[in-house]
Parts: C-alpha cells; sequence; structure tokens
C-alpha cells in the first residue's frame, strides 16, 4: 500500500497511475474514492474536494484536503473499466501538521 502524507490545511492532488492494472485493451470509465479513519473506523467523505476523479488515459487524479491532525486514513479508489471490469488500489493518508 502506497503513502501519502499531507497537512490538514492542504488541498493537494494525488494522481494514480493505473497502467500496471488495467490492460492496455481497456480504459478507465469511471473511478470512485472512499476513505476510513483508521483509529475510529468512521468513513469520512469530506476528504475528496469533488466526487469524482479527473481521468486522462490511465490516470486518475484526486483533490483530496482536510483531515484531522494526526489521523491515518485508508484510501480507496475504485476504477471501472470500459468493459466492465472493476479495479482497486488502496493508499494510506496520513495527516500531518508539518509535512517533511
Amino acid at each position: 500500500m502506497n503513502k501519502v502524507i499531507k497537512a490538514p490545511a492542504e488541498i493537494i492532488p494525488h494522481t494514480l497511475d493505473w497502467t500496471d492494472r488495467i490492460p492496455s485493451t481497456e480504459t478507465i470509465s469511471s473511478c470512485t474514492a472512499t476513505s476510513t479513519n483508521l483509529k475510529t473506523l468512521v468513513t469520512d467523505t469530506s476528504l475528496f474536494v469533488s466526487a469524482s476523479a479527473s481521468i486522462s488515459a490511465k490516470l486518475t487524479t484526486w483533490r483530496i484536503t482536510g483531515g484531522t491532525l494526526n489521523s491515518d486514513y485508508k484510501l480507496v479508489f475504485t476504477a471501472t473499466s470500459s468493459t466492465g471490469n472493476v479495479y482497486t488500489q488502496g493508499q494510506l493518508l496520513e495527516v500531518r501538521e508539518e509535512v517533511i
């Protein structure tokens, strides 16, 4: 699982490359995202600026915002392909005061 680190005040783009997961004969039709606070196990829908990703070829980009200071979140991105196949990628998001 890859890791993303951000400060609570930041709004950052986060791009996922699906090239290794999705065959060359398919394209991405849509992508959704969920986030779960790993301490409370509560879903937090406020981490994403928009409800859908920007899609370009095999890349999806989400704008991530907010989060509770010193909290960790499990992000799960789900891409649906042009043939109806569904692929997922998990990421760890750490929200810290200062990013070094």
